[in-house]
Formats: C-alpha cells, sequence, structure tokens
C-alpha cells in the first residue's frame, strides 16, 4: 500500500504507535489534540488502511532485526 493512502498525520501516528508508544501517546506525538487524542488513537486503531500500514510498517521493522 502506498504510504500517499494516509495523511501525513495518520502516517505519523503508525511510526510512533510501532515505535512503542501507546494509540493516546503515539496520537498526541502525530499532532492530535491532547483533550481528545484517547478517543483519536482507539479509532485511528480501527481503521482498516491504518491497520494495514501499521502490519507493515512492524514487518519491515522485523526484517531490519
Amino acid at each position: 500500500m502506498p504510504k500517499s493512502e494516509l495523511t501525513i498525520q495518520q502516517e505519523k501516528f503508525v511510526v510512533e504507535l510501532c515505535s512503542g508508544k501507546d494509540a493516546t501517546e503515539a496520537a498526541i506525538a502525530a499532532g492530535y489534540s491532547p483533550r481528545t487524542a484517547s478517543q483519536r488513537g482507539y479509532k485511528l486503531k480501527q481503521n482498516p488502511i491504518i491497520k494495514k500500514r501499521i502490519n507493515e510498517v512492524k514487518q519491515q521493522l522485523v526484517k531490519k532485526t
């Protein structure tokens, strides 16, 4: 899947999540409002395109190690 299917903010969320942050922390790091980060992180993780991208990034990280 090309990265272009995600916004820059969504891609940043994926990267932060895969670096070990929880969904709330990743949402805040990606630039979402701290006030709504918990709900936003949950909703982002439910998005099928984002789920697929998370799996792709995790696979890339495993291949690098």
